[in-house]
């Protein structure tokens, strides 16, 4: 079985709690305050992410994605059906179950996902989640809360990613309104 990246159990997730949501607001709106201009060529960064402009939201996390990358001299990331495909289903199941962790019971893992997509023969692969309601359900506080996470970002900025599939569902695990994301990012043999 390929490695597979996983989120440490001691490293913060972007599961909020008021006190957690209140922390985060505070250092998104000082993150995008400092926003480089390069970031802001992403079309709708800064919207709030509706069932009309869900699909959108994809193209512009995968932009805000890029921009990270490459304003650190790496690679742009190929954008793969077959990811999108397995992180649009994984998103749209944890806002349905109501649960929110790269494992849950009786659905596959990550690489088992990846499989029933069609992204079968990978060398490397992991994925970003994240979830968030109201004025946070943006691109870029999606992005911003990755970056701030040690695991999210190495995630964003592996040198050994070429590809990445972007998923965003309405809703939350916790059933409020909102966005749920995943990212999956991959390098096939």
């Amino acid at each position: 079985m390929a490695p597979q990246e996983r989120q440490r159990e001691d490293e913060p997730s972007f599961v909020p709690s008021v006190k957690r949501a209140l922390v985060l607001a505070a250092s998104v709106l000082a993150a995008v305050a400092a926003a480089p201009a390069q970031a802001q060529a992403c079309r709708g960064a800064d919207d709030v992410v509706t069932a009309e402009t869900r699909a959108a939201a994809q193209t512009t996390i995968r932009c805000l994605i890029t921009r990270e990358r490459t304003s650190r001299g790496l690679r742009r990331l190929r954008p793969n059906a077959d990811l999108r495909e397995a992180a649009e289903g994984f998103a749209a199941t944890l806002v349905r179950r109501g649960e929110f962790d790269h494992v849950i019971p009786g659905v596959p893992d990550l690489g088992g996902r990846l499989r029933q997509a069609g992204y079968a023969r990978f060398a490397v692969a992991g994925e970003n989640l994240a979830w968030a309601g109201g004025e946070l359900a943006t691109p870029r506080t999606i992005v911003r809360s990755w970056m701030g996470s040690p695991g999210h970002r190495a995630n964003v900025l592996r040198r050994d990613y070429r590809e990445v599939g972007i998923g965003v569902a309405m809703g939350t695990p916790e059933g409020g309104d909102g966005i749920t994301v995943a990212s999956g990012f991959g390098t096939r043999r």
